[in-house]
């Protein structure tokens, strides 16, 4: 049986992007793999491709504010999930910015209004320049937005969403419980592949290369070894499979680098708690990053 993939949706503005960085490593933590479009949609796939899956998915987090309602690729997104299937509430894990404000009646008001003007805009745009046989698909989507995101803004804030102070206070326990409660309601367990089983050989301290070990399970090894915290052994496990040839072999170089000063500066006392983490994060991040991109090419 296929696992179950959880999904997420969100801006690329920075405050989102930086709260879902922190949501995947929380869930690889759990070993749950996050769905994420830069780790799922390569050079010249199709974008819409890829919405359209979240769209149809039955675990979906959504991390929304006000660019996130006021961005036509996500209000998309959102409701072709709303759209697709029955079970809305049960398929969404919404997580809420500051600023989305979609408890306040006044921006339930606005976020329609703010479509409704879009749709005009374009819709006179069509009709000055003549333009009959023109594609109208985001004439019609915006027009939708317009009449469906005043209801989906209420229903929204009618969810205990807790505050995203209180996830990132708990590293995201609650949403990390709940989709381990949906996954098991759905028959998947958690949807990752367990790390490559260790086998007896003749020579038993023969370290396994791509040659043994999939890619797909390789990249799960050393995920897991980099968000358990064993970043040293992430960084010789990735010495040992990267071809010297790999376009990501002197990224890697740089990030041990990194690391390797951080680690010293933290030894001696020169750095503070929260400095220390934060650079900490941006390392474990960018590592993460390469580990996705990885290529059968890359391997030895």
């Amino acid at each position: 049986m296929e696992q179950p993939k959880v999904y997420i949706s969100y801006t690329w503005k920075p405050e989102s992007k930086s709260v879902v960085d922190q949501i995947e490593l929380a869930l690889l933590k759990a070993g749950i793999e996050l769905a994420r479009d830069r780790n799922e949609v390569k050079y010249r796939d199709r974008i819409d491709h890829f919405m359209d899956k979240i769209g149809n998915g039955d675990l979906i987090i959504l991390v929304i504010g006000k660019e996130y309602l006021e961005s036509k690729y996500c209000m998309y997104e959102l409701l072709q999930i709303y759209d697709n299937k029955d079970n809305f509430e049960d398929r969404i894990f919404p997580i809420l910015l500051s600023n989305a404000n979609i408890d306040d009646p006044e921006y339930q008001i606005r976020y329609p209004q703010f479509w409704k003007e879009k749709y005009e805009s374009l819709d006179k745009i069509i009709r000055e320049g003549e333009l009959a046989n023109a594609p109208h698909e985001w004439l019609v989507r915006y027009r939708d937005f317009s009449q469906k995101i005043g209801a989906l803004t209420y229903f929204l804030s009618q969810i205990n969403a807790q505050s995203l102070d209180y996830h990132q206070y708990t590293n995201f326990k609650d949403l990390v419980d709940a989709i381990k409660e949906r996954l098991k309601d759905l028959g998947g367990g958690n949807n990752t592949s367990p790390p490559p089983s260790h086998s007896t050989t003749t020579n038993s301290t023969q370290p396994h290369t791509s040659s043994t070990t999939s890619p797909v399970a390789l990249k799960s090894e050393i995920k897991q070894l980099i968000t358990r915290g064993n970043m040293d052994k992430a960084f010789d496990r990735l010495q040992q499979v990267i071809s010297n040839d790999s376009r990501h072999a002197n990224v890697l170089l740089g990030l041990q680098s990194q690391y390797s000063s951080l680690s010293r500066d933290n030894r001696i006392g020169i750095l503070s708690n929260s400095e220390y983490s934060v650079q900490n994060n941006r390392i474990t991040y960018n590592l993460l990053s390469v580990v996705d991109d990885l290529e059968d090419e890359d391997l030895k």
